[in-house]
Formats: structure tokens, sequence, C-alpha cells
């Protein structure tokens, strides 16, 4: 039978047979070959097996890079005084909390100024015991007009 399209089905469906005969003695030749004879069969032997011991391992990836680390905030620490610094009171790169004494300065300056006040306290209060008591007696001189009003003021 011929189609219009000039196609003859015959000789395509005959084609496609002797390719079907041709595939099915292919495919059992060679499952002929692959079956084992009796002989062979005893001649094999049992195929090896490894055994191996399963261990519990941390297999965390480790990756090694070139780089440079920037902080991402910084902090300039600037002191009011001059000064010896003695002590440092902090690691850094670790997080410092608030009221932290960070630095400790050479303490003999800053109390030598320090004792130095504290007398001048101490003077500036005995001046002024002293004023008061002054100032009592000419009140006291005053009232009987020994003393005149411009001494008494200036007590």
């Amino acid at each position: 039978m011929t189609y219009r399209d000039g196609s003859n089905t015959h000789v395509m469906h005959k084609a496609w047979i002797v390719r079907s005969k041709l595939a099915l003695t292919l495919f059992a030749n060679a499952l002929l070959l692959a079956t084992p004879t009796s002989a062979q069969q005893k001649n094999s032997q049992l195929p090896s097996v490894i055994v191996q011991t399963i261990e519990e391992k941390d297999v965390t990836p480790e990756f090694r890079y070139v780089g440079r680390v920037v902080a991402r905030d910084t902090v300039s620490i600037r002191g009011r005084v001059s000064g010896i610094l003695e002590r440092r009171n902090f690691v850094e790169g670790l997080t410092v909390k608030e009221g932290l004494v960070l630095f400790e300065l050479e303490k003999a300056p800053y109390q030598v100024v320090v004792d130095q006040r504290k007398a001048e306290l101490a003077s500036a209060k005995a001046k002024l015991v002293n004023a008061e008591a002054d100032f009592k007696r000419k009140s006291s001189l005053q009232g009987r007009n020994v003393v005149s009003e411009a001494s008494l003021d200036e007590s």
C-alpha cells in the first residue's frame, strides 16, 4: 500500500520486523554468554567484603582565608588630666561596662594637691572661728559704746 506522500508502509513494516528479530537474537545470545556453566559456578569464589568500624567525628568544614578584621565600632579615650599611666584595667577587644575604671594614673602628684587643699580648708576654718569670736566680742563692746560702728562692720 502506498500513501499520498509516497511512503510505502509495507516496506517500513517489514524493516521493523527484521530489526526486532535481530535485537531479540542479540539479546538471547548475550543472555546465554552471561549465564555461567556449572563448572564455572563451582570454581568461582565468594566476593571479598571489607568490614570497617564506624566512628563518630566532628566533620565541621574548616576554611582558612587571608583577611583583615576592622572593628565596627571604635571609641577614642582621652584623659581630662595628664599623668603617668600606672595600670590598664581592661582587655582590648572585650566589651566594657559603664562605671568601670579603665586606667589608673600615678597618684602622688594629685595627692600633694589634695593635701594642700585640705590644709587651706583647715586654715580657712580657723580664720572663721577667729572672725566669729572677734565679731562676738566687738558686738558686746559696741553695746557699751566702746567700739565704733566701722570696727564692728569690719568684723
